[in-house]
């Protein structure tokens, strides 16, 4: 459960400022699309109970975009990785995540 004021809205047209304390600022890489992604929310470790970085992704897939998906855990020399792929065409992870990192896709436009 998401703590009570820990949720800060925004509208990311209106400033490139970021609204967190950080050192580190980025220019923005344009205007966002215009309601044409998928969605997400990330927690940084401070705001976190367990001191670590949350990141929840809701990939918006097609209405035709097959759904068949099989759960794959690579394990070997350099790899640990989990996530979901398409059946028969697994040489990626298209959702997923290592001890370090996570990844989702987005239908963007679809």
């Amino acid at each position: 459960m998401i703590d009570a004021g820990s949720i800060v809205s925004f509208d990311p047209l209106e400033s490139a400022t970021p609204f967190v304390d950080t050192d580190i600022v980025y220019d923005a890489a344009g205007a966002p699309p215009d309601r044409e992604a998928s969605n997400w929310l990330t927690v940084s470790p401070s705001a976190a109970a367990r001191n670590a970085t949350l990141a929840v992704m809701g990939p918006q897939l097609g209405y035709y975009y097959p759904e068949i998906v099989q759960q794959i855990h690579l394990s070997g020399p350099g790899i640990e990785a989990q996530g979901a792929a398409v059946p028969g065409l697994s040489m990626y992870i298209l959702i997923g995540r290592t001890r370090d990192y996570a990844w989702s896709l987005t239908s963007a436009g679809n």
